[in-house]
């Protein structure tokens, strides 16, 4: 998997890595999906993410949000004007789990 991390510097990811950090029996398809919608939101968006930036790392509390927040499957070879969640809900999701 490629993408761009918040320093905006390209990155490649083995697929392994991510089931070896995964719990067992986890879906894969989905994490990684996640993980894509978060580059995507970095990568474009990165500005919105800014205030859980931390030394170039995300905050957990994104994480941990992003692996719940509702997210709509994009459909290939359909073009997509946004990015397929309500991406304010989702910064205030973050905002509301980081003031906890």
């Amino acid at each position: 998997m490629r993408g761009a991390n918040p320093s905006g510097q390209s990155t490649a990811t083995d697929m392994h890595a991510f089931e070896r950090i995964c719990s067992p029996g986890a879906d894969l398809q989905a994490v990684l999906y996640r993980v894509w919608m978060l580059l995507m939101l970095a990568g474009t968006m990165g500005m919105l993410l800014s205030p859980w930036l931390r030394n170039g790392e995300l905050a957990d509390t994104v994480f941990r949000v992003a692996a719940t927040f509702p997210m709509k499957r994009m459909s290939v070879g359909v073009p997509q004007q946004e990015l397929p969640f309500d991406v304010q809900g989702f910064l205030a999701e973050i905002e509301r789990e980081n003031d906890k």
